[in-house]
């Protein structure tokens, strides 16, 4: 909860247990996508080669597998699959986890930490999907996404546009916008 009351909505959760079990944990995360239906966690799975480690065999949690970064649809080898002790399918979607460049920390806590590495695995997958599913919650908030028979208003494209673009004098037709559940 205490993420809530700081504003956070998607949750990436790049950890895990050693078992495939539906466990306490696992039973909190489900309790807290009810609570706070607005809120989406995206979590690891594991690097097992198969089977879902909790807590991402959740019912109301996406889990997120690794796949290869080149134009094949394959999932990366060592990635975790399902299905769930409970039968279902386990994995929501893959995104990218191979080679991943990511950060290098070097063990001290009062630095700026500035190398990098490569690495791979569902924890470098599971981020890059709750960056995607956080920009799709703007596009909605904005008023950017939205069905046929919502209202809109045309807005100036230089009113919404960054500072560092180059003006546009057209206009696109925005919704309201909300906030959408998990």
């Amino acid at each position: 909860y205490e993420a809530s009351v700081y504003g956070a909505v998607i949750h990436s959760n790049s950890w895990g247990d050693d078992t495939t079990a539906y466990t306490e944990r696992t039973g909190h995360f489900d309790s807290y996508a009810r609570a706070m239906p607005w809120s989406l966690a995206f979590i690891a799975p594991g690097n097992s080669g198969s089977g879902i480690l909790e807590p991402a065999n959740g019912r109301n949690v996406v889990a997120v597998s690794a796949s290869t970064k080149d134009i094949s649809p394959d999932r990366w080898g060592s990635t975790a699959y399902g299905p769930t002790e409970e039968g279902t399918d386990g994995v929501f979607l893959l995104a990218p986890g191979k080679s991943i460049q990511s950060a290098n920390g070097d063990g001290f806590w009062d630095t700026n930490n500035d190398g990098l590495r490569g690495s791979s695995g569902t924890s470098m997958a599971t981020p890059l999907a709750a960056g995607a599913a956080g920009v799709i919650q703007q596009l909605y908030e904005d008023g950017w996404i939205h069905g046929p028979l919502e209202s809109t208003t045309n807005v100036n494209l230089r009113d919404v546009q960054p500072e560092w673009s180059t003006p546009d004098a057209r206009s696109v037709a925005l919704c309201a916008g909300f906030t959408p559940s998990g």
